[in-house]
Parts: structure tokens; C-alpha cells; sequence
């Protein structure tokens, strides 16, 4: 694991003048990416016969609300967040990228799970992105318990990575450009384990063959 290496260096008292981090990049070195963040969210609902619907508690009806919540979400970051032009996507993402639920046609749908990807640009907060996020939850959990108290909804972390930032004028940046004979420099929107090391004061830089 790259946080108990990193611990491990830091308890031998040891500081890294810099890292590189190997991903396909096309040898352009890379100075920024985004914080790449999963998260699930799981519904217990109440089973019933479609036809009597108010004996049961939807779970994918609920489960639509928070998506459309993220979808809100996510607008705002298109509408409001600061622009960084140098990744291809210029601002934070939030999107659900599967979901499941239901037994039958003719049946309330008694579970719903979804997962989500969130994308967060340098300096924007995961953490308080994450809290919106379950704060919601807590809104529809406290719904469904009213209609039936077994019901209700969860919002776990399932893994992530912070975003990173190194200086364009870092000797380890001026390092990645002489070993691959350029002076470019680029932003992604993927994630990698440079963010674990730029956040334990490791100047890192991306840099590898091919293309994401």
C-alpha cells in the first residue's frame, strides 16, 4: 500500500526530493490531476404489490432523488466552479455510474444500489462534497423511515484519491522534461497515487508511455 510505504519513510525520518509517478501520459510530463473519489449508496425500501403501492416504500424512487440531487450538483460545478483550462474537463464531476434495483415488473421495489464517481479539481473539497452528498441521504433516510421505520438509505466511501498540484519550475518537473526531452506539461482528469504523495509533501510528477 503506497500510504504505508509513505509512512514508513516518514518514520525512518526520510524526505524525498521527488517522485515519479509512471502512467501513460504520451511522456508529457504531468503537473496537476483532479481527486478521483467512489462512493455507493444503498436503498432499503419496502416490498408490495404494484398495485397497492402505498403498502410499500419504492427504493428506486428514492434512489432517483438523490441522482437527481447529484445531477444538480454537478450542474453547478459547470455553472459556478472557477475554470482550469488545462484539463480537458475544466471543472469538478459528479455522475452515478450504475445502478440496480427491483425484483419484478409488478412489484415496489424493495433495494436500490448505486455508485458514483466524483472528480474534483485542485482546491475544490471533497470532504464537503461528501457531506452534501450524505446530508441528502439523511433527508431521504428520515423520509422512508417515516413511511415504514425498517426502510432507509446509506451512503458509504468506497475509495479515493486526492487531487495534486506540483510547480511547473519543480526540479522535478525540470527532471521528467530533461529525461523526455520536452518542455511540455500537461493536467489530467485521472487519478493516480502522485495525489498520496503531493499530499505527504512529496513533489511528484507524472510521466510514462502510451495514452489513457
Amino acid at each position: 500500500c503506497i500510504r504505508d510505504s509513505i509512512k514508513d519513510l516518514q518514520e525512518a525520518g526520510i524526505q524525498p526530493a521527488g517522485c515519479i509517478v509512471g502512467e501513460p501520459t504520451l511522456m508529457q510530463p504531468v503537473v496537476s490531476h483532479k481527486g478521483t473519489w467512489r462512493l455507493r449508496c444503498c436503498f432499503r425500501g419496502r416490498e408490495a404489490h404494484s398495485a397497492m403501492p402505498t403498502h410499500g416504500v419504492n427504493a428506486v424512487e428514492y434512489a432517483a432523488q438523490l441522482v437527481v440531487f447529484m445531477r444538480e450538483v454537478a450542474a453547478r460545478f459547470v455553472r459556478d466552479e472557477p475554470r482550469d483550462e488545462g484539463f480537458p474537463v475544466p471543472f469538478s464531476t459528479i455522475q452515478t455510474t450504475t445502478i440496480a434495483g427491483g425484483t419484478a415488473q409488478n412489484i415496489v421495489p424493495n433495494h436500490c444500489e448505486l455508485t458514483v464517481d466524483l472528480r474534483t479539481m485542485p482546491g475544490t473539497s471533497f470532504e464537503a462534497l461528501h457531506a452534501q452528498i450524505r446530508d441528502f441521504a439523511a433527508q431521504l433516510d428520515a423520509q422512508m423511515k417515516r413511511e415504514s421505520p425498517e426502510t432507509g438509505c446509506e451512503v458509504a466511501f468506497l475509495a479515493g484519491v486526492p487531487a495534486f498540484v506540483v510547480q511547473d519550475t519543480a526540479p522535478i518537473v525540470t527532471y521528467a522534461r530533461r529525461l523526455a526531452r520536452t518542455q511540455g506539461a500537461g493536467k489530467v482528469t485521472f487519478g493516480t497515487e502522485a495525489g498520496i504523495f503531493s499530499e505527504a509533501g512529496i513533489p511528484t510528477v507524472i510521466i510514462g508511455p502510451g495514452s489513457i
